[in-house]
């Protein structure tokens, strides 16, 4: 092989193996603090929930006991 395609693997296999590296650390960090960045989405979700569960099972608050 001319030195040229040596050089272009070599590189190739730099780049592969630093990715590699770097998204393994990333995914052990992402998955270690999944529960800090989850939680706010997890606790709107509730919250919307329990909003639209309220407004379709119970009285309207604004127009008195019937049901809006």
């Amino acid at each position: 092989m001319t030195e040229a395609v040596m050089n272009s693997l070599r590189s190739a296999v730099d780049a592969t193996v630093l990715a590699m590296v770097r998204g393994l650390i990333v995914a052990l960090l992402v998955s270690t603090l999944d529960g800090a960045f989850m939680l706010p989405l997890g606790i709107s979700a509730v919250t919307v929930g329990f909003g639209f569960r309220s407004r379709s099972t119970g009285p309207c608050w604004t127009c008195g006991p019937q049901r809006c």
